[in-house]
């Protein structure tokens, strides 16, 4: 299962490195705040990742651990009787083992008091002191929130994994991201692969509603 989750993270990242010949990176366009995707648009994205090599080890190392604490904090939420949300009975243990470490930091990074019911300003800027003032700092917390709220539903392992890629290409965005632009549907060779691998692992059509990930068929 790790091994798993790992390759999906790996394979996201690359993906994110490969640019189109015109030097920016297509991504089909994330839900928005109030809104719901647009199938017909995209993201013209320009990434500054100055050593690419060095880059990639470095995203790839915080992509695994984060995802992992993810795992962790939705898996614990699921075995335990406790609201979502909630700190951890374990949260202020100084002596914590290197998983639930990792779990601690995505707690207080991304679920600690997070309300995505604020005014859009407030949390914008919510997340923007989360995470940094990046680009995509909105869409790193909401996605990160969501995979560690669908693992703690036990969602299935095709919609976690689908999250989990948007979730992982938000951070990448996030830290390195120069411009981002909208665009009529246009997405890059190694995303357009990754999206129908994706999918047609689970047999079955993604698709969002009002803002949420739901399955068709």
């Amino acid at each position: 299962m790790l091994n798993q989750i790992n390759n999906l993270i790996k394979t996201t990242i690359s993906s994110m490195f490969e640019t189109s010949i015109d030097g920016f990176l297509y991504i089909p366009a994330w839900p928005v705040y109030m809104e719901t995707e647009d199938p017909e648009k995209s993201y013209k994205i320009k990434l500054e990742y100055g050593k690419k090599k060095e880059t990639y080890n470095q995203i790839l190392a915080e992509a695994c651990s984060l995802c992992d604490g993810i795992r962790i904090l939705g898996e614990w939420y699921k075995n335990n009787d406790v609201q979502f949300g909630i700190a951890p009975d374990w949260i202020n243990i100084q002596e914590l083992n290197s998983e639930l470490k990792k779990a601690k930091l995505v707690w207080e990074r991304y679920i600690k008091n997070f309300n995505n019911q604020e005014e859009k300003d407030i949390l914008l800027k919510d997340c923007q002191n989360r995470v940094g003032g990046g680009i995509a700092a909105y869409h790193e917390v909401i996605r990160a929130v969501r995979l560690c709220r669908l693992t703690s539903i036990g969602a299935p392992e095709i919609v976690n994994d689908y999250e989990q890629m948007l979730f992982i290409k938000a951070l990448v965005v996030n830290r390195y991201a120069t411009s981002l632009d909208i665009c009529c549907n246009k997405t890059s060779d190694s995303i357009s692969e990754l999206l129908q691998d994706i999918n047609e692992a689970g047999g079955y059509g993604l698709m969002v509603r009002d803002g949420m990930l739901a399955t068709n068929g």
